[in-house]
């Protein structure tokens, strides 16, 4: 029966061209602090949990909220040269806010790092700290998973962890404000 899962994980990675949960977390956790690695844990938990009551790809979305702050923890300079290598050129404003730039980076590092192709999800890691327009549904889901996670302590967060539950496109605009 050992043989069984390494199979079916395998056939799991082919049918979605995605990593296992096990390859991520392989490489995210040496590379992250260990708050951050728990913050991850936690999106990962609350993206599915939301996924899965809003009819989204539990795998997709589960992959999203491990990788979205894989490269939070590099220096700046490390950023900067990773987008520039990326073919990313920051404007003036953007280089004013580097609490921004792991989530350009993380988008660039899941395709390099880890092989997805999946633009879904790429784009959930790139726009789940500013969020963007005409969001997709895993999009919104990363964008309030990411402050609605059981890690976060902030005095409103179990309002925002029901209302997820109860209306996700408005916990991400009461989340904008």
């Amino acid at each position: 029966s050992s043989l069984v899962v390494p199979a079916a994980k395998e056939r799991i990675k082919k049918a979605y061209g995605l990593p296992t949960n096990e390859e991520i977390i392989g490489k995210i956790k040496p590379i992250l602090k260990e708050s951050r690695f728990r913050h991850s844990l936690g999106v990962a938990k609350e993206i599915t949990e939301l996924a899965a009551l809003y009819g989204c790809d539990i795998r997709r979305a589960e992959v999203a909220g491990l990788l979205h702050d894989a490269t939070k923890n590099f220096p700046d300079e490390w950023h900067l040269s990773y987008m520039k290598e990326n073919g990313f050129e920051p404007d003036e404003e953007f280089l004013r806010s580097p609490q921004l730039f792991h989530a350009v980076t993380g988008s660039f590092y899941a395709r390099n790092e880890f092989g997805i192709e999946d633009e879904g999800i790429i784009s959930a890691i790139r726009y789940h700290t500013t969020a963007k327009p005409d969001m997709t549904l895993l999009e919104t889901l990363l964008y309030v998973s990411d402050f609605t996670e059981p890690t976060r302590t902030y005095d409103d967060v179990d309002y925002y962890r029901k209302l997820a539950r109860k209306n996700i496109y408005e916990a991400a605009a009461r989340g904008l404000i």
